[in-house]
Protein backbone atom coordinates (compact mmCIF):
# COMPACT_ATOMS: atom_id res chain seq x y z
CA UNK A 1 0.00 0.00 0.00
CA UNK A 2 2.93 2.49 1.14
CA UNK A 3 4.26 2.02 -2.43
CA UNK A 4 1.17 2.64 -4.45
CA UNK A 5 0.82 5.76 -2.67
CA UNK A 6 4.63 7.17 -3.31
CA UNK A 7 3.43 5.96 -7.06
CA UNK A 8 0.22 7.86 -7.02
CA UNK A 9 2.40 10.68 -5.43
CA UNK A 10 5.11 10.75 -8.18
CA UNK A 11 2.26 11.02 -10.67
CA UNK A 12 0.76 13.72 -8.99
CA UNK A 13 4.25 15.17 -8.98
CA UNK A 14 5.12 14.57 -12.28
CA UNK A 15 1.91 15.73 -14.13
CA UNK A 16 1.15 18.69 -12.01
CA UNK A 17 -0.61 21.51 -13.27
CA UNK A 18 2.16 24.62 -14.44
CA UNK A 19 0.26 27.28 -12.99
CA UNK A 20 -0.58 25.65 -9.81
CA UNK A 21 -0.09 28.12 -6.78
CA UNK A 22 2.73 25.69 -5.42
CA UNK A 23 4.53 26.10 -8.79
CA UNK A 24 3.88 29.90 -8.44
CA UNK A 25 5.05 30.24 -4.82
CA UNK A 26 1.70 31.54 -3.72
CA UNK A 27 1.63 28.60 -1.08
CA UNK A 28 -0.46 29.28 1.91
CA UNK A 29 1.35 26.80 4.37
CA UNK A 30 4.74 27.48 6.48
CA UNK A 31 7.69 27.27 4.67
CA UNK A 32 5.48 25.51 1.62
CA UNK A 33 5.64 22.28 3.72
CA UNK A 34 4.34 19.24 1.95
CA UNK A 35 4.74 21.35 -1.73
CA UNK A 36 7.79 20.38 -2.67
CA UNK A 37 8.92 20.49 -6.26
CA UNK A 38 10.50 17.39 -6.99
CA UNK A 39 9.24 13.99 -6.27
CA UNK A 40 12.94 13.40 -4.40
CA UNK A 41 12.09 15.91 -1.47
CA UNK A 42 8.90 14.33 -0.69
CA UNK A 43 11.30 11.18 -0.62
CA UNK A 44 14.20 13.02 1.18
CA UNK A 45 11.47 13.88 3.96
CA UNK A 46 10.16 10.39 3.96
CA UNK A 47 14.05 8.85 4.87
CA UNK A 48 14.63 11.63 7.65
CA UNK A 49 10.80 11.22 9.07
CA UNK A 50 11.41 7.12 9.29
CA UNK A 51 14.73 7.69 10.31
CA UNK A 52 13.52 9.93 13.44
CA UNK A 53 11.05 7.19 14.12
CA UNK A 54 13.03 4.47 14.14
CA UNK A 55 15.81 6.15 16.35
CA UNK A 56 12.88 7.58 18.93
CA UNK A 57 11.44 3.39 18.73
CA UNK A 58 14.64 2.49 19.56
CA UNK A 59 14.86 4.55 22.26
CA UNK A 60 11.84 3.97 23.91
CA UNK A 61 10.11 1.25 22.60
CA UNK A 62 9.84 -0.49 25.59
CA UNK A 63 8.09 2.38 27.10
CA UNK A 64 4.45 1.20 27.92
CA UNK A 65 3.62 5.47 28.17
CA UNK A 66 5.34 6.13 24.40
CA UNK A 67 3.25 3.18 23.02
CA UNK A 68 0.12 4.39 24.29
CA UNK A 69 1.13 8.56 22.69
CA UNK A 70 2.39 6.98 19.69
CA UNK A 71 -1.08 5.08 19.56
CA UNK A 72 -3.24 8.49 20.64
CA UNK A 73 -1.92 10.56 18.11
CA UNK A 74 -1.96 8.01 15.27
CA UNK A 75 -5.29 6.99 15.97
CA UNK A 76 -6.68 11.14 16.50
CA UNK A 77 -4.52 11.54 12.86
CA UNK A 78 -6.67 9.49 11.15
CA UNK A 79 -9.69 10.06 12.62
CA UNK A 80 -9.11 14.10 11.50
CA UNK A 81 -8.80 12.87 7.79
CA UNK A 82 -12.67 12.81 6.35
CA UNK A 83 -12.69 16.19 7.91
CA UNK A 84 -11.58 17.88 4.56
CA UNK A 85 -14.58 16.12 2.23
CA UNK A 86 -17.05 16.53 4.96
CA UNK A 87 -16.30 20.84 4.57
CA UNK A 88 -16.46 20.30 1.40
CA UNK A 89 -19.77 18.21 1.05
CA UNK A 90 -21.17 20.38 3.58
CA UNK A 91 -20.17 23.76 1.58
CA UNK A 92 -21.62 21.86 -1.64
CA UNK A 93 -25.22 21.36 0.36
CA UNK A 94 -25.19 24.89 1.25
CA UNK A 95 -23.22 26.45 -1.57
CA UNK A 96 -21.05 28.45 0.69
CA UNK A 97 -17.93 29.94 0.23
CA UNK A 98 -14.51 30.20 1.43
Amino acid sequence: MILAQLALLYICIRYRPRLSPENLGASTRPFSFWQWQTYTQYLEFLAAFILCQSILFLILGRSEIFIAILGFVALGLESTLPIPQLISARCMASECRP
